[in-house]
């Protein structure tokens, strides 16, 4: 995978990630790979297998936020080579979850593989850290 092909895959992903917590999952479905080995450990539960179960999967995290923006990114580790790219990164951000009308401070440590298509046969992670688990903010 090309640096410069990286690089846009990953801007894509975090765009993405900024409408799944305002509520809409189309921009990681039209990045996810329709192939059959991709796959998507949710932090609200289950790993999903194959396109159907991971687009099912997308728009239910969808629907447990609302009114979210990113805060911030953390790289722990990045891996990039011609055909495969693989980061393990720490993304913060805030939303409204659930039923909760409070603003949460969420972080979620996120491992993903990505191939040489833009998130082709990519494998994604998210799992709450200590810190955050969906604290309210202090206002």
């Amino acid at each position: 995978m090309a640096s410069s092909d990286f690089e846009g895959a990953m801007q894509e992903a975090r765009a993405a990630l900024d409408m799944i917590i305002k509520g809409d999952a189309e921009a990681y479905k039209a990045l996810y790979s329709d192939s059959e080995e991709i796959t998507l450990a949710n932090p609200f539960g289950g790993i999903a297998h194959g396109p159907d179960e991971v687009i099912e999967t997308l728009d239910r995290a969808a629907s447990n936020f609302r009114d979210g923006h990113t805060t911030g990114f953390e790289t722990i580790e990045q891996l990039v080579t011609p055909d495969l790219a693989y980061t393990l990164e720490i993304e913060r951000f805030v939303a409204k979850v659930g039923a909760s009308s409070d603003l949460s401070d969420i972080a979620l440590r996120v491992s993903c593989m990505y191939g040489s298509r833009t998130m082709a046969g990519s494998s994604c992670t998210g799992t709450p850290t200590r810190e955050s688990a969906r604290r309210p903010r202090n206002r």
